[in-house]
């Protein structure tokens, strides 16, 4: 179904494998039921497999091919069991899943750090996933997957930690009101600027700055 197509994309952005599994068990059980005529079981691993070759394409994966050099759907035709699929498409995820993580792998670190640099330079800008996901040609998901796997952290909380440390040292060392400090590090919206600030901080704009002389590396004191 068109569901279970978007929910097999998802689980391959996530490289989450139990639910690649648990998708493909479901289709094939259908068919394993139903007992649908041999060309309607066929289509319906090609269908499948037409899924997961474009969900694998999108995270860099090469062209799929046999151990002969022959497409990888010449070997599902000849399909003549539920069973026989069963086996081919656990083995094809499984080394699917082994050439995207391990090529990935280098790939994503050099991705995510330009990334960041980028984030540390233009953190003022409007940033989205969205518009990283473009920047870097990764897909929101697996790029969200990624970068919290690089930084411990969201894209939306790091670029928001990248904000307030700016905005914290401006509070420390000018005599900016608060509202132009918020648009200085990217925030329109002061009273949302003040709420990532105390979220961040554990205390205000104004009583961070009233914890600081101009100039002082002191110490903010706890509540």
């Amino acid at each position: 179904t068109k569901q279970e197509e978007h929910e097999l994309t998802q689980a391959v952005e996530r490289l989450d494998e139990a639910e690649i599994r648990q998708t493909i068990e479901r289709v094939l059980a259908r068919l394993r039921t139903e007992m649908p005529p041999v060309a309607h079981a066929i289509q319906a691993c090609l269908d499948l497999f037409y899924a997961l070759q474009s969900a694998f394409r999108k995270l860099g994966m090469p062209e799929d091919r046999t151990e002969g050099g022959q497409p990888a759907y010449s070997e599902i035709i000849g399909f003549t069991s539920v069973g026989q699929a069963e086996r081919w498409f656990e083995r094809y995820v499984a080394e699917s899943l082994h050439a995207v993580r391990s090529a990935s792998r280098e790939r994503g670190r050099e991705e995510i750090q330009a990334l960041i640099d980028y984030l540390k330079e233009h953190y003022t800008e409007t940033l989205t996933l969205r518009k990283a996901a473009e920047m870097t040609k990764i897909s929101e998901g697996y790029l969200s997957f990624l970068f919290k796997k690089e930084t411990g952290t969201g894209f939306i909380e790091f670029v928001n930690g990248l904000r307030i440390e700016k905005a914290a040292e401006l509070l420390r060392h000018t005599h900016l009101p608060s509202y132009a400090i918020a648009e200085k590090v990217g925030y329109d919206n002061i009273n949302y600027f003040g709420r990532i600030f105390k979220k961040i901080k554990g205390i205000s704009p104004k009583r961070y700055r009233a914890n600081y002389t101009v100039g002082s590396a002191a110490s903010i004191p706890s509540e």
